[in-house]
C-alpha cells in the first residue's frame, strides 16, 4: 500500500510537469466536453439543447411540453431518428433561484471526507432531509484562511420530478445537474447524486496525460492500485455511514420527544384558552354573593353556568352577578318559589360565561 501510494503521487508529479509543456489553449479546451445537451426548465416547456465543439450557441433546439402527453411522444420519436444526440452527457441546469445556497465553515483539517460530512450534516444545517434532496458543494476557502469555506448548494427531488417524468418519457439519462451561475465547467458543481468525491484541484487532464506517458512501465500496477483504492474506499464510506446512523439516532428519538411534548403543551394551551377554569368561576360566585345567600347546586358545562340554591332576596341575584367581567346575561330558568320553613326564596339561575375566546 506505500509503494502503491508514493506511485500515486510520483504520478501526479510527473502530469503536472507535464502538463506545463502544453499550450494553455489547448489545456483548457479540454477540460470541456466536446459534445453534451442542456436542458433547462422553462414554465410549462423542457428546453432541450445541443451544443458542439465548444460553441456558446446550440446547433439544435426544441422545446417539450411538461403537460401535453402528445407533444412528449412526438420528441421521443424524433430523438429515436436520431440515436447519437440520446448518447451524449445530458446536464440539466436549473436557475439560481431555484437552488438553496448556504454558506458552511468547517475545520481545514476536514477535506478528504468532506462531501460525506456534509451529507450528514444537511439535515442539520437545512429544513430538509439529506434523502429528499440533491446537493453538492462549492469550495470558496479563501487563500491561507485556518477554516475551509463551502457553500452548500441543494435542491429538493421534488421540485425534479415533473422534470425526470418527462424524460423518463423520452428516454433521456441525466450526467449533470449543475447551476447557471455555477456550471460543471466553471466549479465543477453536479448535484447528481451517487457520484464519486469532488475531484482535486488538478484538471483531470494532467493525470490522463501521465498515464498516457507511462502506460508501457505501469500497465500492470495502475489496475491493481485501482481496485485496492475503490475496495478502501468502499470500506471508509460504510464505515462513515454507520458511525453517521449511529450518532444521529438518539437526536432522531429526541427530536420525536420533543414534538410529541410540543403537541401535548399546545393541547393543553388550547384547553386554557377556551375554558375558564371552574375555580375562577367559583371564586367569582362566592365573591360576589352575600352571606345570606346559600348555593346547592353548581354546573358548568361549556361557556353556561347553572346556579340553584336560597337567598334572602333572590331577585337581586342577577343583577350581582353582572358586576363579574366573566358573567353575562344572568336569567331565571323557573319562577322564584318561597321556602316556608327557612323563609328564604328558592331560585334557579342560568349565567354565561364570557371566556377569552369571545374577547
Amino acid at each position: 500500500m506505500r509503494l502503491l501510494a508514493e506511485i500515486d503521487k510520483f504520478l501526479r508529479w510527473w502530469g503536472e510537469g507535464l502538463a506545463l509543456v502544453v499550450p494553455k489553449g489547448w489545456r483548457n479546451r479540454q477540460q470541456r466536453l466536446k459534445q453534451y445537451l442542456l436542458l433547462q426548465l422553462d414554465h410549462d416547456e423542457v428546453v432541450i439543447e445541443h451544443y458542439q465543439d465548444g460553441r456558446d450557441t446550440p446547433t439544435t433546439r426544441r422545446s417539450i411540453s411538461i403537460k401535453e402527453e402528445a407533444d412528449q411522444s412526438r420528441a421521443r420519436e424524433w430523438f429515436e431518428k436520431s440515436p447519437r444526440l440520446l448518447a451524449l452527457p445530458t446536464i440539466i441546469r436549473l436557475k439560481s433561484d431555484h437552488v438553496l445556497v448556504k454558506r458552511l465553515r468547517y475545520p481545514s483539517a476536514v477535506r478528504d471526507d468532506l462531501k460525506n460530512v456534509i451529507a450528514f450534516d444537511i439535515d442539520r444545517q437545512t429544513p430538509f432531509s439529506r434523502e429528499d434532496v440533491y446537493f453538492d458543494f462549492d469550495d470558496v476557502t479563501a487563500p491561507g484562511a485556518e477554516h475551509r469555506d463551502v457553500d452548500l448548494l441543494l435542491v429538493p427531488r421534488k421540485e425534479l420530478e415533473i422534470l425526470e417524468s418527462v424524460l423518463r418519457q423520452i428516454d433521456i439519462r441525466v450526467t449533470a445537474i449543475d447551476i447557471e451561475d455555477r456550471t460543471i465547467f466553471d466549479s465543477g458543481v453536479n448535484l447528481l447524486p451517487n457520484r464519486a468525491g469532488k475531484e482535486s484541484d488538478q484538471p483531470p487532464y494532467r493525470l490522463g496525460f501521465a498515464l498516457f506517458a507511462l502506460w508501457m512501465v505501469l500497465v500492470a500496477l495502475i489496475p491493481g492500485k485501482q481496485v485496492l483504492d475503490a475496495q478502501a474506499t468502499i470500506e471508509h464510506l460504510k464505515k462513515q455511514e454507520r458511525a453517521g446512523i449511529a450518532a444521529a439516532q438518539p437526536l432522531n428519538q429526541l427530536r420525536e420527544e420533543h414534538a410529541r411534548l410540543i403537541e401535548k403543551l399546545n393541547y393543553f394551551n388550547a384547553l386554557q384558552i377556551k375554558y375558564i377554569p371552574v375555580l375562577d368561576v367559583l371564586h367569582d360566585v362566592t365573591h360576589l354573593l352575600s352571606d345570606n345567600t346559600w348555593i346547592r347546586r353548581f354546573d358548568l358545562k361549556n361557556d353556561t353556568l347553572t346556579l340553584q340554591g336560597e337567598s334572602k332576596n333572590a331577585s337581586e341575584i342577577p343583577g350581582i352577578l353582572e358586576g363579574s367581567t366573566r358573567l353575562s346575561s344572568s336569567k331565571f330558568l323557573s319562577p322564584v318559589t318561597r321556602n316556608n320553613s327557612t323563609g328564604n326564596d328558592r331560585f334557579q339561575i342560568l349565567v354565561s360565561i364570557d371566556t377569552p375566546r369571545r374577547k
